[in-house]
């Protein structure tokens, strides 16, 4: 249970990270890149709701009837999200021309300041800044409306 906990803790925390960082970074730069809200706001409605999941895991014993339910379907959703951006969103980024190497390096500097944040602060404290379920967000507008 121990190494169960373990692993789904550091998948949790991978998977907040990521999505963070795509809400802060990518996200906005493609946005702008590409001019899809629709399909913006369907990956943000994405992660809040695997935020939320993780949440869940967060708080939930690995002994708990629907924990191993809940990891599956964190998966589930990530598995979706992640084809939905490789067949959906990438080909109009690369369309778009978009520099992916100062956004690579921009999205790299943000995760190891994220990193340094959760450190500092803990997991709570960077589902809390990010969107909360049912989404609402935490004191932010929608990534794509920042300049």
């Amino acid at each position: 249970m121990e190494e169960k906990a373990a692993l789904v803790a550091e998948v949790c925390l991978e998977l907040s990270l990521h999505a963070a960082v795509e809400e802060q970074v990518f996200y906005p730069a493609v946005s702008r890149a590409i001019g899809d809200g629709e399909l913006m706001g369907e990956a943000m409605v994405e992660h809040g709701e695997a935020r939320h999941l993780i949440g869940l895991l967060v708080g939930m014993d690995p002994g708990d009837p629907l924990y191993d339910p809940t990891v599956q379907v964190l998966r589930e959703y990530v598995h979706h999200h992640v084809r939905e951006e490789q067949d959906r969103m990438f080909p109009k980024i690369r369309k778009a021309k978009l520099d992916l190497e100062a956004l690579g390096e921009t999205i790299l500097n943000r995760k190891g300041e994220l990193m340094t944040e959760v450190e500092d602060k803990g997991l709570g404290k960077l589902l809390s800044n990010q969107t909360r379920p049912g989404g609402k967000r935490a004191n932010r507008t929608g990534p794509w409306d920042q300049p």
